[in-house]
């Protein structure tokens, strides 16, 4: 048999060429304890004994359910890193809205072949758990994709499966996006191998599945991205003002549009409010709070007394844990550009830590002294005890904390790093008590 020459083994690879559509990317173990509360950890079988892992996060009872499809090297893993990984499940929650997300083949803490082919299936095997979650009821489901994600949902869609309302992300489209990355990453070389040459990611048309969607349709896409020229996004862009739909441009380019989603953007919410104006169930939260509270606690929440008002704002924005957590909030009545930090790393706390504080020592963590404490500088350190020692080795002990502070050496006039440890870890008595 004759040597190949080196042409040859050229145009024999570019014609197999697709872009990174499928990354290796996350961690090989899925850990919940740094998702929200209730939180269940979702295994889906497929043939050969593969499969894919990711999560369900639940809100209020018989909430609808987001379907996330993730990015080339997004993975539900990712999630276990605090609240860095995606804040957009804990705001979901919030909203009322609960999630579900799962990684692709191959990636993550999913076995199998990382492989474009396997989309559609992947995409399928996660619509049906999400229709399962939400009553078998579509109308209660909803998909959020971002990037290669959109080709999972385009070929959702392409099935013939339709959600109530669709959240598109820096799209791309499956016939193109490999010479597009081509030209991009090596204009000189791959980029300018004929189109021919170039496979195709996925056997799916984004803009003709988007022209017949006839669903609610929210599309955030770059002004200017080279996965999405502009000749293309144009097509794409009409095809969404055919359905009624609508296009929301971004200064971001494709990668960090991508980053940003992480994060639900504001128009957005808008479109979630939209599509469910009943949510989330105000009344239902508060009475859970108030459950929860001790018999000589529930008289300073009383109807019309502001501390009552207080604990519906809270409850009408946020779904906290323990729901004593809003009670605490409402007493202490952080100021508002306070709450979101404060929250973040309050939520950072194990919630069985949270559990044992009684409402004072709970309240006790929201206000330092006179005021507030300094949320950001919170936050940081919480970040920090979490990477130093790591989610594998269980929380830390007062005693290590206290060993911890003095290696930091003299603290600043006013202050004590025992303190802030001790306060940013959110253990104190709880662990006294241990």
């Amino acid at each position: 048999m004759p040597k190949p020459r080196p042409r040859d083994l050229l145009l024999a690879a570019a014609g197999a060429m697709v872009p990174p559509a499928v990354l290796e990317g996350g961690l090989p173990e899925l850990d919940l304890r740094s998702f929200p509360a209730g939180t269940e950890h979702l295994r889906l079988p497929f043939r050969g004994g593969e499969r894919v892992e990711g999560v369900f996060v639940p809100a209020d009872p018989g909430a609808p359910v987001v379907l996330h499809y993730l990015p080339a090297e997004g993975s539900v893993t990712y999630g276990t890193r605090h609240l860095r990984g995606h804040p957009s499940l804990w705001q979901l929650r919030d909203l009322g809205f609960a999630s579900v997300m799962l990684d692709y083949r191959g990636v993550g803490a999913s076995n199998g072949r990382r492989s474009p082919r396997n989309i559609p299936g992947d995409a399928l095997a996660a619509w049906e758990v999400a229709l399962e979650r939400a009553g078998g009821d579509p109308r209660r489901v909803l998909v959020r994709a971002s990037s290669l994600g959109t080709l999972a949902a385009a070929a959702l869609f392409a099935m013939g499966r339709r959600p109530a309302g669709v959240i598109l992300i820096a799209p791309v489209r499956a016939e193109t996006v490999a010479r597009n990355w081509a030209r991009h990453y090596h204009p000189r070389t791959l980029g300018r191998l004929p189109a021919a040459l170039m496979r195709a990611t996925l056997s799916v048309d984004i803009v003709l599945v988007v022209a017949g969607l006839r669903v609610p349709a929210l599309v955030y896409a770059p002004r200017s991205d080279y996965l999405l020229p502009d000749a293309e996004r144009l097509l794409l862009e009409e095809a969404v003002a055919q359905v009624g739909g609508t296009w929301v441009p971004s200064r971001y380019g494709h990668p960090a549009l991508v980053f940003h989603a992480c994060t639900l953007f504001d128009a957005e919410r808008a479109f979630y409010r939209r599509l469910f104006p009943q949510l989330p169930p105000l009344e239902e939260r508060v009475q859970r709070t108030l459950r929860a509270l001790p018999a000589e606690a529930e008289a300073a929440f009383a109807q019309g007394t502001e501390a009552q008002a207080r604990l519906r704002g809270y409850c009408a924005t946020y779904l906290l844990d323990p729901p004593q957590l809003a009670a605490a909030l409402a007493s202490a009545a952080p100021p508002a550009e306070a709450e979101a930090p404060l929250l973040h790393w309050v939520r950072g706390i194990p919630i069985p830590v949270l559990q044992r504080l009684p409402l004072a020592q709970l309240e006790a963590l929201l206000v330092c002294g006179d005021g507030v404490p300094p949320p950001a500088e919170l936050a940081q350190l919480l970040d920090y005890l979490i990477e130093l020692r790591g989610r594998s080795r269980g929380w830390w002990t007062e005693s290590e904390l206290l060993a911890l502070a003095r290696s930091f050496g003299p603290a600043p006039r006013g202050r004590s790093w025992e303190a802030d440890l001790l306060r940013a870890a959110g253990l104190g008595a709880a662990l006294r008590q241990r």
